[in-house]
């Protein structure tokens, strides 16, 4: 039987940096990968594929907490995104801030959002026993 995962114990750090950033509420991972089409006339009529690139993006959304210096629009590290509190199954790679979106209202917290390119490969997590 599959186990189920709670998010209340999820953080989002960056590695070698302020370590976890405080007010995240919840993130975000897209990570994809390209089917190029490779069909030719000797496919018997059927369309063929083969993988092409990949990539990854988070997105990060919290409360403005006085946000450490790394997550400057071009700045660029190691992130760990953690799905649990135990720290033993998370997303790890190296990415660059893309964008920085403060949402201020005169009746409410400040919100965050942060959005993050990731460069290269991301580390998945081990799948929990």
């Amino acid at each position: 039987m599959a186990t189920r995962v709670h998010g209340k114990g999820a953080s989002v750090d960056y590695a070698g940096g302020s370590g976890t950033l405080d007010g995240i509420t919840s993130w975000t991972m897209d990570i994809k990968g390209a089917a190029d089409e490779s069909t030719g006339m000797d496919s018997g009529g059927k369309k063929e594929f083969i993988g092409g690139l990949t990539e990854w993006s988070a997105s990060l959304t919290g409360l403005y907490d006085a946000p450490p210096i790394e997550t400057t629009p071009g700045s660029m590290g190691i992130w760990n995104f953690y799905t649990d509190d135990s720290e033993d199954y998370y997303y790890e790679g190296t990415g660059i801030v893309t964008s920085f979106k403060p949402d201020v209202m005169s009746d409410g917290v400040i919100k965050l959002t942060i959005e993050i390119q990731g460069l290269g490969s991301i580390t998945y997590p081990v799948t929990p026993p």
